[in-house]
C-alpha cells in the first residue's frame, strides 16, 4: 500500500487531511494508490476517480473487511469530491457506531437485502395466488351464466325435443 501523504505504518497518532490536501493527493495519486485519511477511512485513486472505503475487523466473524461508502448509493459508485472528506468521515462514524453495538454493518445489509428478496417473492406469490383467485371466480361466473338459460331458450329446447 502507498501511503504517500498519508499516515505511515504503525502510526498511532490522530489524522487529519483538508479537503485541498486530499484533492492535491487525488491530482498526484497513481492508479491504486490509497490515503488513509482517519482510522479506517481511506480513499483509493482509481483511473477515473478516487473512491471513499472504509476498513474494519468484523465484530462478527473477526476478519478484515472493506466496504465502499458509497456501493449502494443510487447515483452509483459515489467518489472524491462528489462524496466530500466529511460526508466520508460521517459515514465512516455511522459504521464505527455500528461495528460498536457488535454489529457487522456487511452482514447486516446482506441479511436486509436477503429480508428484501423475500419479501419480493412473498409478494410475488401473493399476486399469483390472487390472479388465480380471480381466473377461478371468472370462470364460476361464466359457467352460471352458462346454466342460466332464458325463458325463450327454454321454450326453443322444449319445442325442438318434446314436440
Amino acid at each position: 500500500m502507498d501511503n504517500k501523504g498519508g499516515i505511515q505504518k504503525g502510526t498511532k497518532h490522530k489524522v487529519v487531511f483538508t479537503h485541498n490536501e486530499v484533492l492535491k493527493w487525488v491530482r498526484s495519486a497513481q492508479s491504486g494508490d490509497e490515503l488513509r485519511v482517519a482510522k479506517g477511512l481511506y480513499l483509493r485513486k482509481t483511473e477515473s476517480s478516487a473512491l471513499w472505503f472504509y476498513r474494519y475487523a468484523s465484530p462478527v466473524t473477526g476478519k478484515q473487511v472493506r466496504v465502499n461508502l458509497w456501493a449502494n448509493d443510487d447515483r452509483g459508485m459515489v467518489g472524491f469530491p462528489t462524496a466530500t472528506l466529511e460526508d466520508a468521515e460521517t459515514r465512516a462514524k455511522n459504521i464505527r457506531a455500528t461495528i460498536a453495538t457488535g454489529v457487522d454493518p456487511l452482514l447486516q445489509a446482506e441479511e436486509a437485502r436477503q429480508a428484501e428478496l423475500r419479501a419480493a417473492e412473498v409478494e410475488v406469490l401473493r399476486l399469483e395466488a390472487e390472479r388465480l383467485q380471480l381466473e377461478e371466480a371468472q370462470k364460476a361466473a361464466d359457467l352460471e351464466r352458462e346454466r342460466r338459460i332464458s325463458l325463450r331458450t327454454l321454450f326453443d329446447r322444449w319445442r325442438d325435443v318434446d314436440l
